[in-house]
């Protein structure tokens, strides 16, 4: 990867890692929001939309609603600098999580920096050491043109640690078949659509009762077999006991 340093990391405008105040009056978006808790699960979620839209009003609706803890960064086209770009990123990461990249701004700040993997290997060590799981927010990501980031960005996302939330059964003791973790854990709307499954409501039930649309509900539905590693709701709601995800 080409690169070239064209000043120290030094006077970041603080201003870009705060999330943006939500306007008094905003359109409510129950779907989308239900999708952005789904890609959780996920290393990296795309929102695209033309100027306008809402996005940035629609991930602060979603970051307030969901106490999912982030590090937000406002881009701009001054962000196209390689290094004031992953500084900026550091600095976002260090709001949530002040031990993490310490070394990695080392190198980005030092008169002859390693290559870029070798920083942003740097970085990744450091989110692999940390337990609890930080959502990254780059905002208005369609201003960086430079090829250098987007190669850092793929390579970032590629090397990822999986989240660090997994869910375990309960109790001790019980049969290896059944004390494994789900390979994926479950969102929380997931979870709710769970706990309605278990009680026997139909699908149509179920989105009046989370106010969701059917197709939502079932696009859920098939996550939560798919998941558990099951083909019905007997079964999902019988693996979801064994887990300690519902009472028995």
């Amino acid at each position: 990867m080409n690169r070239e340093l064209s000043h120290p990391t030094s006077n970041l405008l603080r201003t870009k890692l705060l999330v943006p105040p939500i306007p008094g009056r905003v359109i409510a978006r129950p779907r989308l929001l239900d999708q952005l808790a789904d890609g959780l699960a996920c290393r990296l979620i795309l929102v695209a939309a033309p100027a306008g839209f809402g996005k940035t009003t629609a991930l602060g609706q979603w970051l307030a609603g969901s106490g999912i803890d982030t590090a937000w960064v406002s881009l701009d086209q001054r962000d196209n600098d390689p290094t004031r770009f992953w500084a900026y990123v550091v600095a976002a990461l260090q709001t949530r999580r002040p031990d993490v990249g310490a070394t990695a701004l080392s190198m980005l700040q030092a008169p002859h920096p390693p290559p870029w993997e070798t920083i942003l290997t740097e970085l990744l060590n450091d989110l692999v050491a940390i337990r609890e799981d930080v959502v990254l927010l780059l905002d208005d990501y369609h201003v960086v043109e430079n090829r250098d980031i987007h190669e850092g960005v793929v390579f970032a996302v590629e090397n990822l640690p999986p989240p660090q939330e997994t869910l375990e059964a309960a109790e001790a003791g019980l049969p290896e078949e059944v004390s494994q973790p789900v390979i994926e854990p479950l969102t929380e709307r997931e979870l709710e659509v769970l706990e309605e499954l278990s009680r026997g409501l139909t699908n149509p039930e179920i989105a009046e009762r989370l106010m969701v649309s059917l197709n939502t509900v079932k696009t859920h539905t098939r996550n939560i077999y798919g998941k558990l590693g099951v083909r019905n709701r007997t079964e999902a709601v019988v693996r979801a006991q064994e887990l300690g995800l519902l009472e028995a």
